[in-house]
């Protein structure tokens, strides 16, 4: 979408108002500058913005990143970081009626995850386990927007450890 707007009759406008306070100018040069700012003779000076339409999903565009189930030990992945040591139940009963079982773990077992979500070590957290940031990213994105209300602390790349087994 493109917006085009004048710039020469503020610009006028401006010029005129400024005469007008400043006392300069007789009766006959206001009255051709007032000529000028009303006169098509000469084209306007304009500017272009081109806009573009933010995107945000849609009711039927609710289809989420597939989670990975059985993360490996040391491998980086995508990870969503749902919320901490007071919310965890919540949390994890909120991701559960879109099909995804949380995760959790020390942010330090989440290398990555906690300086770039400034999460403190030590800090329990549940989270959610994808392929890659971008499907975390999609993931966090599209989730926000479903539960506006929900905790949920962000999206980073993670080398998972401490894993059972």
């Amino acid at each position: 979408m493109r917006r085009t707007t004048s710039t020469r009759p503020l610009l006028t406008s401006a010029v005129l108002l400024a005469l007008a306070l400043t006392g300069c100018g007789d009766d006959e040069s206001a009255a051709v500058a007032s000529e000028g700012a009303t006169s098509p003779a000469t084209e306007p000076a304009t500017t272009t913005v081109d806009v573009e339409p933010t995107a945000s999903p849609t009711e039927t565009d609710t289809d989420f990143p597939e989670a990975v189930e059985a993360p490996e030990q040391g491998r980086t992945y995508g990870v969503v970081v749902l919320g901490d040591a007071a919310d965890l139940t919540a949390t994890q009963e909120a991701v559960a009626q879109y099909g995804f079982e949380a995760y959790t773990a020390d942010i330090g077992c989440l290398r990555g995850a906690g300086p770039a979500l400034a999460i403190a070590d030590g800090t329990i957290v549940s989270y959610l386990t994808f392929a890659d940031i971008d499907a975390a990213q999609d993931v966090y994105s599209l989730y926000t927007y479903l539960e506006p209300d929900a905790k949920i602390l962000g999206a980073a790349a993670a080398a998972i450890y401490c894993l059972d087994g």
